[in-house]
């Protein structure tokens, strides 16, 4: 409550930003201001205002000593080279601003606790177990509520023996032990400052102690490599690492495999998932006890990694099923509403092309809404095409492009051009179809319901044209087109207006300041609001695939990490240039990098009886080596830095393709001796395709004989259309975009060879029924279609054709009056 009292929190801090960079006078007084938003469009403008939010905010939660100076008017005791960078006078005067609009107290918001400590007074004990990364700004606050009730944090020690114990005297030297000295350096700053925080108390009532390790259980067998790690961090003590063992080995003349801690590598993320299929068919045969729900799988790009993820486990054959699931996907992956509305946003900045129109009316919630049939929307296709449709809306979406667009290739020029030849001609029937009903009523009708879109389209963009405040936004455009555009799942709008609920919140903030921002900025708002909306990521009876931090710390007997490349984890970002922090950077600081290898590092204390690690190890293309994340070279060189193994018994590389015959069994017979069973398919169709032997997954290789299966003649039909798009339908489920390649965005600039070929008949024809004996009697005709281009280009066109048809007419009919000779 004390917190929320501030009113500091990320919506609200950014919109009184991007009041404050909308204020000439305040932005001219700091030449760095002036320099960064000049010639800015309001949608950057409110970008960097959500950037400099950000860092505001890290100020106030790791350097609130900082901020309570400058809301006094002084400077804080820190390095002369932060009082003195460009970038310190503007950061200072806008916290001042803050502070005076919010009425900020002048000392930290935990000492309104000693003003009514009886509020806070709790005869039960507080128990807190503390996060992975705390600011200093809210062990403040703990302080000063362990002065009214007891509380205890708990707080997690990766270790038996860390870096510095309760008297803060150093036990082990740093750097002793790799993986604790790399992955886990910011619980070890959690930890320090937690202690050092404690001792600076200098109170009687505070007390440290730790809680002693539970008496670790002896091994029941031979120890894993895997165990051996965990031991090691456990006890602190790298020298353990000697102990590991070559993960294939021979023993008394048979080969042995070790498959607890294993890293591979392949040519694509597609790959990297049927090699991991393998390897689960392996350890699911030599264990029974393995079940499907004991496997997770992580990855640090879900949305790429999901698709093809489902891909493979959904292409598995009957016998080697795995049930599985995909959670923890953003919205944005599953929701057709908000694909759809994010379609509606681009076709709206874009200009209206045929493409994207096209593309807009055909998406499932528009179709459904308007009751667009596939044989409705073929013959939109042909309809466009028919009625020229080019680009832009109408004409008033015209008049606010910089550049020439000729007016007859609009959407409403076309449908006006189309309503016309519906009442004029009979025949053209051959292109809308039948859509005459009984009293050539066309309300319900397709063409009837295209003009419905039509109109709707044009509301939506008349509402986009003009700055207004978020709600305005959310109330007039964004539930205008839930209401009238879309028809969706009714938990797709359930999560619409959980979303828009959320920006509604924001309104507050905004409109206090009576800011109104345009249409881009808007969309950008929305989009970032849903890429950070997530389903619950939970754990489920299958196998699972997550995103890498939604499950981190819990335990799994099979934990896979895939897509571990070079950059993509821990992840590469750049500081903000403004931050002050960077130029006097403090131990426990938030730092994304870091942030990843502790994820990681709970990983690999949180696997239970194998980890399995992979990466993209070879360019597609070329077969050039690709260098896998950090994290796994790090690892690589703790397990052969301090034992007999090499990098090469570690890493396994699998083969381009899964039909590879490197991927399977030689010879007669399976010989155990000669293969290495971790490269190895268990695709026993996939042998038999190529001939090789299969031999050793007998469990596995029962495949019932394939069913008959009556195929329609519209499969034929569809499959010979496009083989590849049939595919994805039946056998991924997946519902490829309609085929637009036959629409062009551009407006004709020059008239085709078959287009010449029909005017001059035209042309002729009128000459010759006509009998005059001169010239095309009505240019604007000819002018106004859709194929002519516009202005001089039509016009020079139209009179060349002209020409060279009335000589032509002229000689046929000299010609016909002579008659036969």
């Amino acid at each position: 409550e004390l917190i929320s009292d501030t009113g500091i929190d990320g919506a609200s801090l950014t919109w009184r930003v991007y009041a404050y960079l909308k204020d000439d006078a305040f932005v001219r007084t700091y030449p760095r201001l002036v320099q960064a938003t000049s010639s800015m469009s309001d949608t950057s403008r409110f970008s960097l205002a959500e950037r400099i939010a950000r860092v505001l905010l890290t100020y106030n939660a790791f350097r609130n000593d900082w901020v309570i100076a400058w809301l006094k008017g002084e400077d804080p005791k820190c390095e002369e080279k932060i009082l003195t960078d460009p970038d310190y006078a503007w950061q200072k005067a806008m916290w001042q601003k803050i502070g005076q609009d919010l009425k900020l107290p002048l000392e930290h918001p935990a000492r309104r606790l000693r003003q009514t400590p009886e509020a806070f007074r709790e005869t039960s004990e507080l128990h807190v177990l503390m996060p992975q990364n705390v600011a200093p700004f809210y062990l403040e606050f703990l302080a000063e509520l362990s002065r009214v009730r007891d509380i205890t944090i708990y707080v997690i020690n990766p270790s038996e023996i860390y870096w510095f114990d309760l008297n803060r005297k150093t036990v082990i030297e740093e750097g002793s032990h790799p993986i604790l000295s790399k992955w886990a350096a910011q619980r070890k700053a959690l930890n320090q400052l937690l202690i050092d925080f404690t001792y600076a108390q200098n109170r009687e009532d505070v007390s440290l102690e730790q809680v002693p390790f539970r008496k670790e259980e002896p091994f029941g067998k031979e120890p894993s490599n895997l165990e051996w790690l965990q031991h090691s961090i456990f006890k602190g003590n790298a020298k353990l690492f000697e102990n590991f063992h070559e993960p294939r080995r021979v023993v008394d003349g048979s080969p042995v495999y070790d498959r607890s801690l294993e890293i591979h590598g392949a040519y694509s993320l597609k790959r990297e998932i049927e090699a991991f299929v393998d390897y689960l068919y392996d350890i699911f045969q030599n264990d029974e006890t393995l079940k499907a729900s004991d496997v997770l799988v992580l990855t640090p790009a879900l949305e790429k990694a999901a698709p093809l993820f489902e891909s493979v486990f959904t292409n598995l054959p009957e016998k080697r099923k795995i049930a599985w699931r995909v959670v923890g996907r953003s919205e944005t992956a599953r929701n057709e509403l908000v694909t759809t509305l994010f379609q509606l946003f681009e076709t709206i900045l874009g200009g209206f092309g045929v493409r994207e129109v096209y593309a807009l009316f055909s998406a499932v919630p528009v179709a459904a809404r308007f009751r667009f049939t596939n044989e409705t929307l073929d013959k939109m296709r042909n309809l466009f095409e028919e009625a020229g449709f080019h680009q832009s809306l109408n004409r008033e979406e015209l008049a606010q492009k910089s550049f020439y667009n000729g007016k007859r290739f609009t959407l409403e020029a076309a449908l006006n051009r189309v309503m016309l030849r519906y009442v004029m001609r009979e025949d053209f029937d051959d292109v809308v179809g039948d859509i005459r009903p009984e009293g050539r009523r066309i309300d319900k009708e397709p063409l009837a319901a295209l003009y419905r879109a039509f109109e709707v389209l044009t509301d939506l963009f008349e509402v986009s044209t003009q700055k207004r405040t978020l709600s305005e936004w959310v109330t007039r455009f964004l539930q205008n087109a839930i209401a009238n555009f879309m028809q969706g799942r009714s938990e797709d709008e359930i999560r619409v207006n959980e979303v828009a609920d959320l920006i509604m919140k924001e309104c507050e903030a905004g409109e206090a300041h009576n800011l109104a921002i345009d249409f881009s900025t808007f969309v950008a708002i929305f989009k970032n609001k849903f890429k950070a909306y997530t389903f619950g990521a939970k754990p489920v009876p299958s196998v699972t695939l997550t995103n890498l931090a939604n499950m981190r710390g819990l335990p799994y007997r099979v934990i896979a990490v895939i897509g571990l490349n070079d950059g993509v984890f821990p992840r590469r970002t750049e500081a903000e240039s403004f931050d002050l922090c960077l130029a006097a950077p403090k131990a426990g600081d938030r730092q994304r990098n870091a942030d990843d290898k502790n994820v990681f590092f709970d990983v690999l204390t949180a696997t239970r009886d194998h980890l399995y690690l992979s990466y993209t190890s070879r360019d597609m293309a070329n077969g050039t080596r690709l260098q896998p994340s950090s994290l796994i070279r790090e690892l690589l060189e703790c397990l052969t830095n301090q034992n007999a193994t090499t990098k090469d018994d570690w890493l396994i590389e699998h083969p381009i393709q899964a039909f590879s015959a490197a991927n399977f069994y030689r010879g007669e017979a399976f010989e155990e001796n000669d293969v290495d069973i971790r490269k190895i398919s268990f695709d026993t169709e996939l042998a038999d395709d190529i001939n090789v032997c299969q031999g050793k997954p007998a469990v596995f290789n029962i495949v019932e004989e394939a069913q008959s299966e009556e195929i329609a003649l519209s499969d034929v039909l569809d499959f010979w259309d496009n083989p590849l798009k049939y595919f994805w339908k039946r056998r991924l489920g997946l519902n490829m975009a309609r085929d637009d390649s036959s629409f062009t965005n551009d407006e004709p600039l020059i008239l085709s060879e078959l287009d010449k070929w029909k005017m001059n008949t035209d042309i002729f024809d009128e000459l010759m029924e006509s009998g005059q004996n001169g010239k095309a009697s009505d240019k604007s005709r000819l002018l106004a279609a859709s194929i002519v281009p516009s202005g001089k280009l039509g016009e020079k066109a139209v009179d060349d054709l002209c020409s060279k048809v009335e000589a032509f007419a002229a000689l046929c009919r000299t010609d016909l009056e002579k008659g036969p000779s």
